[in-house]
């Protein structure tokens, strides 16, 4: 019981830091979006339209970064759940069955 709490804790917790990671990461793009295009060698004026592009881009590349670094995490979840979702279709003492059932038309 307290294994299954802490693995849902767990999964809840990645959540949590990759929304709080976009969420940075566009905070610091519409901050310091003009900045970093002078580092580039392209000079723009720091209006709000560039700021909210610059957000934008910040928060997709935050993302993108998070989901190849915790994308094995999310699988391994997602695979629990399937797991769970079986073991409380057959019940928990059932024997696991993997003969074909002519009588149902899907394999």
């Amino acid at each position: 019981m307290l294994t299954r709490i802490i693995i849902d804790l767990y999964a809840w917790l990645v959540e949590c830091l990759l929304w709080g990671g976009v969420l940075l990461a566009a905070f610091v793009g519409y901050s310091h979006f003009d900045q970093l295009m002078i580092v580039f060698g392209v000079i723009i004026e720091p209006t709000v339209p560039n700021k909210l592009v610059g957000s934008i881009i910040c928060a997709a590349i935050a993302l993108i970064f998070s989901a190849i670094i915790l994308a094995p995490f999310l699988v391994l979840f997602d695979i629990r759940q399937s797991a769970r979702s079986i073991e409380s279709k057959m019940g928990r003492g059932a024997a696991l069955d993997l003969t074909n059932n002519r009588s149902d038309p899907r394999v």
